[in-house]
């Protein structure tokens, strides 16, 4: 069974919060991430029009399975120049995370 994991974070900036330096917070983690054993695309974008996310930005990152999920996600836990990462970017923006789950077409029933 093919899927493909997808977690996408939904950057909104604090009121006052410089978003070069917001921009610039992003970009390091986006890297780092990438660098990451079992990732397979890892994308930044804005929300242009999109209701309370308009003007947003969006961390998206894919990877093969749940048990390379895990694996990313005990990585960036345990990652301390990540964590320092986080906790500035905690102090310029608040973050929505969602994890989801592509689903094979072919398995459904017809």
């Amino acid at each position: 069974m093919l899927m493909t994991i997808i977690s996408t974070v939904v950057v909104t900036a604090n009121q006052g919060a410089d978003p070069v330096e917001l921009l610039q917070h992003l970009g390091k983690g986006l890297a780092r991430i990438k660098s990451y054993n079992g990732v397979q695309e890892a994308t930044l974008s804005a929300i242009a029009v999109g209701g309370a996310g308009t003007n947003s930005m969006v961390v998206m990152v894919t990877c093969e399975d749940w048990t390379t999920y895990g694996k990313i996600q005990q990585e960036l836990n345990t990652d301390s120049e990540m964590i320092q990462l986080m906790l500035e970017g905690g102090k310029l923006s608040t973050w929505q995370t969602f994890t989801s789950q592509t689903i094979d077409f072919d398995l459904l029933p017809s």
